[in-house]
């Protein structure tokens, strides 16, 4: 087994209080929720309770097309466990998303489609804010070994564990599926202390484990990721992966009309530092108004704006040749340091790193 150095100091000032982390404006595919509802039913549970407080019906989430926040998510996920009393469930996903990637539709194809593992990570990667659910995905290549980090974008609190064990049970399903074998780690880091269930978590991974780490963490050799992957098509994988971005904005939109807009009005005009006035002026509504519409479709000002400056920061950085000190005065920080700071507690490496990751990779 290959060793890895691990700082249990390196990410431990990662704490989920940046704006940010925070934001509620990112919607994606409610897939782990409907499981999540599916399996209150087997348990006796009426999946209606499972919603109560997040302005959904279970109806709403029978179409696997109506997107949801994060924020949505936490509060079902928290009345899931308040129902179902323990939070041992998550492992059992990764059968199910071995066995049905291809049954997701337009993004199953595409994930199935891909070349190579990098190149399936990347999506997951540059389509972040619509299709990797509650956490942000970024990676690392270090002495023959990769690294694929899994950071919060929301503090789940006492749901931590479910939602934690869920998310890299789906990575490793979907893994799993492309490679045509069972997916083999090097080491594994969980956000989380499994108290008891330790050798739940040794037994599942087949490697060690670090329990309470400041990140989720997988870690496997660098020769998987760009091994040839049996289906991989890259002509397929390219056209399935546009449509498939396409689609999720078309559905984002229709969803949350007001929120839309803002943020293309925020994107494609690069008014990083536009106030709430001046926009809502913009699209024709009151400040007053601009507030309620965003409420009501689970947003705010303050989210979209930083969701819009991260997204243009992942732009510009992969896209153009720009400093960093000129990227950072065009997303409205005050300083290059402050860019740096913002980004990096976000992502888990400086931006000038990131550039680096992402053009190697491309």
């Amino acid at each position: 087994m290959k060793q890895i150095s691990y700082n249990p100091d390196q990410y431990r000032n990662n704490k989920l209080d940046d704006p940010m982390l925070q934001q509620d404006s990112t919607l994606h595919f409610n897939a782990v929720v409907r499981g999540l509802l599916r399996a209150a039913k087997t348990q006796g549970i009426d999946p209606q309770k499972c919603v109560e407080g997040t302005g959904l019906r279970e109806s709403d989430l029978v179409n696997r097309d109506r997107l949801i926040t994060i924020r949505q998510e936490y509060l079902i996920f928290s009345n899931f466990l308040k129902l179902f009393g323990k939070d041992d469930w998550g492992f059992r996903w990764y059968d199910y998303a071995r066995d049905n990637v291809i049954k997701m539709g337009l993004y199953g194809y595409t994930l199935m489609s891909a070349p190579t593992l990098r190149d399936m990570i990347n999506f997951l990667y540059y389509g972040n804010s619509l299709t990797s659910s509650g956490f942000y995905y970024s990676l690392k290549e270090a002495d023959g070994v990769v690294q694929v980090f899994m950071r919060p974008k929301f503090d789940f609190a006492e749901c931590t564990r479910l939602r934690f064990d869920i998310e890299v049970a789906v990575l490793f399903g979907q893994f799993s599926a492309l490679l045509e074998r069972r997916f083999k780690p090097v080491l594994v880091s969980m956000m989380h202390d499994a108290t008891a269930d330790k050798a739940l978590y040794y037994d599942f991974f087949d490697c060690d484990v670090i329990f309470d780490a400041p990140f989720n963490r997988i870690d496997f050799d660098i020769d998987l990721l760009d091994e040839p992957l049996p289906n991989g098509n890259q002509t397929v994988f390219e056209i399935c992966r546009d449509r498939s971005l396409e689609e999720l904005q078309s559905l984002a939109f229709r969803q949350a009309p007001t929120s839309w807009k803002l943020l293309t009005l925020i994107e494609k005009e690069r008014k990083f530092l536009i106030t709430k006035g001046q926009a809502a002026a913009a699209i024709n509504l009151s400040s007053r108004t601009l507030s309620r519409k965003l409420e009501a479709e689970g947003n705010t000002f303050k989210d979209i704006l930083s969701n819009a400056r991260l997204n243009a920061a992942f732009n510009l950085l992969i896209n153009s040749e720009l400093l960093i000190e000129e990227i950072s005065y065009e997303l409205g920080f005050s300083s290059q340091s402050a860019f740096t700071h913002s980004f990096k507690r976000v992502t888990g490496q400086s931006p000038v790193k990131y550039r680096e990751t992402a053009k190697a990779s491309l």
